[in-house]
């Protein structure tokens, strides 16, 4: 049976991302979350490093903006 996206190692998934840039598990956390449930389940064991995030709407837009620690 080949082998999948699913049977890689943490670390060598971790060291994958790495190459995204530091900030990595912050800028990447939704985009990797919607790739698959095995991918899901790695990001959200991430801790957060950001302790506040505020949504702010008009009504052409919404805007994001994270508070770092």
């Amino acid at each position: 049976m080949p082998l999948t996206i699913n049977d890689m190692p943490v670390h060598i998934f971790e060291k994958i991302c790495s190459n995204l840039g530091e900030d990595y598990q912050e800028k990447y956390r939704f985009v990797l979350r919607n790739v698959c449930k095995s991918f899901r389940r790695l990001v959200d064991s991430w801790t957060p490093k950001f302790n506040k995030i505020s949504i702010y709407s008009d009504y052409c837009r919404i805007r994001r903006h994270k508070m770092p620690i």
